[in-house]
């Protein structure tokens, strides 16, 4: 195995890790299993899958961004909650373009890359969920 795939595989494992027993076990969106099923195992239709879990993430990490920042009662605080959440996008696309880096963008690397980011736009969107400013 190559290094770089080593680091590819090393990282997403790192995501997965960490999760208790019942959230491993946890859907990661509505229909996503069922999407999995029907796809017959085949890269691109899972790769759709993983982009509407995605894209159903997105639109609850936006929806708990703003009521977040209305949250905020300072300038200083949207201001550092905007710089975080560009931060966070920032590094979300950094890390899908290692994944897909190198001529590395067959199927299944396209596969990786939704995956990872479905799953990091879901923690995200749960962290934005619980934000109480101090």
């Amino acid at each position: 195995m190559k290094a770089k795939n080593i680091c590819i595989f090393l990282t997403l494992i790192s995501f997965l890790m960490p999760m208790s027993e019942s959230q491993a076990e946890e859907e990661l969106a509505p229909g996503l299993d069922a999407c999995i099923e029907r796809s017959n195992g085949g890269d691109r239709a899972m790769t759709q899958c993983y982009y509407e879990a995605y894209e159903y993430w997105d639109k609850k990490l936006n929806a708990y961004y703003k009521k977040a920042k209305a949250s905020c009662e300072s300038d200083s605080c949207s201001k550092k909650l905007l710089a975080a959440q560009r931060a966070w996008v920032q590094y979300k696309e950094k890390m899908q373009d290692v994944i897909l880096m190198d001529g590395m963008g067959g199927t299944l690397h396209r596969l990786y890359s939704v995956t990872f980011a479905a799953e990091v736009t879901k923690y995200q969107a749960e962290q934005l969920k619980n934000f109480e400013p101090f």
